[in-house]
């Protein structure tokens, strides 16, 4: 497939390699960007995938072919690329190769200005394509500079500078899923004191022991049945760039997002009083709820990085914010989320507040929800208004496709894929009983449209 393509359809670029992406489709790509970026360094790092090596050179030569000064950061998360723009200041922009969670066979890249302002590709993509199709690629490759920069102290430092309290007395599972985890956590646990026991710590592209997708409870199990073994307090696993943190309690029962979503803005609204913590439109109630209670104000956002760094950037009120999908982002942070400072945080709460893990989830558990879940549908559109139809009399907002309150206070959100015809569905209600039956109902409806 013809990268430039590929470019226009998402915030950043996944595809599988090497059927839809090469090597050149990533010199071209990076000479492009090279001619494109603004004046300064471009930081380039890269996750554990079999490919990412390879393509990640050829990022690198096609900004040296454009004559950028590049510092290769080498194997890092997501959250030490983006740091690395903050703590850098002659940064330009930041490139990461990775495919995040996805399955060992894509690949792709995200990037971020200076002080990790995101970059939406889908934006500065008719810019990239121009710069080729019109030839107007920059080609100096004397000019072209290269060196290499070990991150990992001043990453350490930033982590160890935002964790208050004693955290020597807790035993900490972790799996880093043969990702970049393995790369930071045991540094982590030597500077703050706290019990390491490490599963999957060895960065491996063929994701031998499990898919690094931890928002899908399957690939939770080795981590809770360690935790239950070991009598840890708390485990927590990354996804394959570990920019992404899904943590569980020492009973080994996992906690969902908006739980932790919750805790730490409790905690970071004590030191922040009557600021903002925003959300997006599929977590909890129990995050507006523990906002509200605490003096804060919360604040809805569509589904996606973007839109939820974008707003924090507009808004400087906004000291944290969380996605359903185990995102965390911070204002100390560039607005950039960070899994590794999420974790650390829920530890601070933890000692903090002087509550188990398990206690800490029972507070946040008001709710019941159910794990996103998708439908392959003929047309999104024709789901969206079919529902919206049906439910009339209800109250229904449209932030970010449909979703549609109760007066007994349960709710569903149905939203439609960026590049997919699917639907994604969301519900929570205040029983089970509740939830079990809004669900049945709301799948029976959309079941019409199924492909």
């Amino acid at each position: 497939m013809d990268i430039l393509k590929l470019l226009p359809r998402s915030y950043d670029l996944r595809a599988v390699y090497p059927t839809d992406i090469s090597e050149a489709d990533f010199a071209l790509v990076g000479q492009a960007l090279g001619s494109w970026a603004p004046e300064g360094t471009v930081y380039v790092g890269g996750d554990a995938r079999l490919s990412t090596p390879s393509l990640k050179q050829a990022m690198i030569d096609g900004l040296l072919r454009a004559g950028r000064t590049v510092a290769d950061i080498g194997l890092v998360s997501s959250d030490m690329l983006q740091y690395a723009t903050i703590r850098n200041q002659d940064a330009a922009i930041g490139i990461m190769i990775t495919a995040s969670h996805n399955p060992k066979e894509f690949n792709g890249f995200k990037m971020c200005f200076r002080n990790a302002a995101p970059i939406n590709l889908k934006l500065i993509a008719p810019e990239l394509i121009h710069i080729v199709e019109a030839n107007q690629l920059a080609d100096q490759p004397s000019e072209g500079r290269l060196s290499s920069l070990d991150t990992l102290p001043d990453w350490i430092d930033f982590l160890a500078e935002h964790a208050q309290g004693d955290m020597s007395g807790l035993k900490v599972v972790a799996d880093a899923g043969n990702g970049t985890a393995g790369v930071f956590m045991q540094a982590l646990a030597d500077r703050l004191g706290f019990e390491l026991v490490p599963l999957y710590f060895e960065p491996d592209g063929n994701f031998p022991n499990h898919h690094p997708s931890p928002i899908e409870s399957k690939n939770m199990a080795d981590l809770l049945a360690k935790v239950r073994e070991t009598g840890a307090d708390i485990g927590v696993a990354f996804d394959g760039d570990a920019d992404r943190a899904v943590m569980c309690d020492e009973t080994g029962t996992i906690i969902g997002a908006s739980i932790t979503l919750s805790a730490i803005g409790e905690l970071l609204l004590t030191q922040n009083p009557g600021k903002k913590i925003m959300y997006n439109e599929t977590c909890s109630h129990i995050v507006r709820d523990t906002v509200i209670a605490l003096g804060g104000i919360p604040v809805r956002e569509k589904v996606g990085h973007v839109y939820l760094k974008e707003h924090m950037k507009t808004d400087p009120d906004i000291v944290f914010a969380g996605e359903h999908s185990s995102h965390y982002y911070f204002r100390d942070m560039g607005n950039a989320d960070s899994g590794a400072l999420a974790f650390l945080l829920v530890l601070e709460y933890l000692e903090q507040y002087e509550l188990t893990a398990s206690q800490m989830r029972e507070k946040f558990g008001k709710y019941h929800g159910i794990e996103e879940t998708n439908f392959r549908v003929t047309g999104v559109p024709e789901v969206l208004e079919s529902l919206a139809s049906i439910y009339a009399d209800a109250k229904q907002e449209r932030l970010d496709g449909l979703t549609v309150s109760f007066e007994d206070g349960s709710w569903f959100n149905v939203r439609g894929s960026s590049n997919e015809p699917l639907i994604r569905l969301n519900a929570e209600a205040l029983s089970p009983e509740r939830l079990e039956t809004l669900v049945e109902k709301i799948i029976s409806e959309i079941s019409e449209f199924w492909v």
